[in-house]
């Protein structure tokens, strides 16, 4: 974590990364079944891909559960109030 950093903004960002990461992934997951549809590939193989699209899709309702929790907000908000804070403090330092 970086000194400027707080843990909040930490988690923030953290969550963010999770979700561009499921994004991807469910991306791919849409990619590799459609490349099915053109392929010769058993009823197995695309069972086990839509457990893995299934697998994602959780991921990303927990992410997006995450993000419109008030805790969720009420972090951004918190990091928000710090960053704006700093900005002020940066501010005062630089014109004494």
């Amino acid at each position: 974590m970086l000194a400027a950093q707080n843990p909040d903004s930490t988690t923030i960002s953290k969550l963010l990364e999770d979700v561009k990461s499921h994004a991807a992934l469910a991306d791919d997951d849409a990619h590799t079944l459609a490349s099915y549809t053109r392929s010769n590939v058993g009823w197995q193989t695309h069972g086990t891909q839509l457990t893995r699209i299934k697998e994602h899709v959780n991921d990303l309702v927990r992410d997006g559960n995450q993000m419109s929790s008030p805790k969720f907000e009420l972090n951004v908000l918190t990091a928000q109030d710090l960053t704006a804070r700093r900005k002020i403090e940066l501010g005062r330092l630089q014109g004494a």
